[in-house]
């Protein structure tokens, strides 16, 4: 068993399946699913408990701000890591008001990604007191 639900949302599937690999493989304990669309993580995030969401922002239909702020209010607790290729300000300052825990650029090192899900999941188990 599993101690830790991560869930990756990229409308790209070879990514998906790629950051899937890296996260299964990174000896996080952690079960990874991945999914290719906001509508199909919103489904999963009403009816399993995550401890980190990792989504893209641009995609087709419902975007990553979307399932971010989404994810925020159906798991409060959820680490959330936003990926794009499209970076700005503007993203940021959004991201930053959805108290979003993780904000990388495309293309990035899987080790970086990995690194950044350690650390959310280290700060959930180790809250500060």
């Amino acid at each position: 068993m599993y101690a830790n639900h991560i869930l990756i949302v990229d409308d790209e599937q070879t990514l998906v399946f790629f950051l899937r690999r890296g996260l299964s493989e990174a000896g996080l304990n952690c079960r990874v699913e991945g999914v290719g669309s906001g509508e199909e993580a919103l489904d999963k995030l009403a009816l399993e408990e995550y401890q980190v969401l990792v989504t893209d922002l641009k995609m087709p239909g419902i975007n990553g701000l979307t399932v971010a702020a989404a994810a925020r209010s159906l798991q409060p607790a959820i680490g959330i890591i936003l990926m794009t290729a499209y970076g700005s300000g503007e993203i940021e300052n959004e991201a930053q008001k959805l108290m979003i825990d993780g904000y990388l650029t495309k293309p990035f090192q899987m080790e970086t990604l990995r690194d950044l899900v350690e650390g959310i999941l280290h700060a959930q188990q180790h809250p500060a007191q």
